[in-house]
């Protein structure tokens, strides 16, 4: 894959909960390991986290991008990763990466992040037919779909995806478009949270159909990514190559699988390879903590998470 020099900003949302405030600090772990800068990194927290770990991060960490904002809804909170645009200057970005905190970085090319709006595939959650409602409710063009495979609490089956459904952990935004997304997205979550009916028992997804409706307002396809930019802990199957870190593209989505310290656990059907480097990276993370004075507030908050 070609290598052209980008200058990329991951970015990701902290809210006020301890597991998420340890998931930041692996994910920026992540990050720093595999090469990036600490002014790569932007990071936008629930006001309410306590002051102590906003210290840690830029005193300890040199963090300095940094923005505290007010969560605006409750009815799901994932669609706060919102705030994450709201007036953040990402400088002379060329690319924005918005992160679920659960993310670990191994091996990213930036190739990865081109002219387009890119994301992984995601079960057809909402299913098609649930798309098909909102995007008429909303006026919206009729949506395309693609077989895949279905989502195993539809008790239909239905194959079909939504050409634009996608796994919001990881979403690539060229800062050409940034500014038409934050726009129609907020738009989109605020017109949902109005009517969660819409969305039946997938509302903890609303962030990721508002996100999908702004594509489809922008007339704009989801330029899907490799699934291996999003490996669960349940992956039983992985490729010398991915594994290697020769590929550019192996980033975990830990998903619940990690303990109340933040150390990443693995399931049953782990695959050896990535138990193995599961380990390794457990190790040096410990190691980096304790190196910059974090070992003690993962561990001696541990009963808190």
């Amino acid at each position: 894959m070609e290598n052209v020099q980008k200058k990329i900003a991951f970015s990701f949302f902290v809210d006020e909960a301890p597991k998420f405030k340890k998931q930041a600090l692996r994910i920026i772990y992540s990050l720093l390991r595999s090469g990036r800068s600490e002014d790569q990194i932007f990071i936008t927290y629930n006001e309410d986290i306590d002051e102590h770990y906003v210290a840690l991060l830029r005193d300890n960490l040199n963090i300095r991008n940094l923005f505290a904002r007010k969560i605006f809804t409750t009815e799901s909170r994932p669609a706060n990763k919102w705030l994450q645009l709201c007036d953040v200057d990402f400088g002379d970005s060329t690319h924005i990466i918005l992160n679920d905190t659960d993310k670990v970085y191994l091996d990213f090319d930036d190739g990865w992040a081109n002219d387009s709006i890119r994301a992984c595939k995601f079960v057809p959650r909402p299913t098609f037919t649930v798309f098909e409602n909102i995007l008429s409710c909303f006026e919206l063009p009729k949506p395309r779909f693609f077989l895949d495979k279905p989502d195993p609490r539809d008790e239909k089956r239905d194959q079909r995806n939504y050409v634009n459904n996608h796994n919001g952990g990881m979403i690539i935004i060229p800062a050409d478009k940034l500014a038409q997304v934050t726009s129609q997205w907020k738009y989109f979550i605020d017109a949902l949270g109005e009517r969660t009916e819409l969305l039946g028992p997938n509302v903890r997804n609303l962030d990721q159909v508002a996100f999908a409706l702004t594509m489809a307002s922008l007339g704009i396809d989801i330029n899907h990514l490799p699934k291996t930019l999003d490996i669960g802990l349940g992956v039983s199957n992985i490729s010398p190559h991915i594994a290697n870190r020769q590929s550019g593209q192996f980033i975990l989505h830990v998903h619940g699988d990690e303990d109340n310290t933040s150390t990443i656990t693995c399931r049953e059907t782990t695959h050896a390879t990535v138990r193995d480097i599961v380990t390794e990276f457990n190790a040096d993370y410990h190691t980096w903590l304790k190196h910059n004075g974090l070992y003690d507030y993962c561990f001696d908050h541990a009963e808190a998470a």
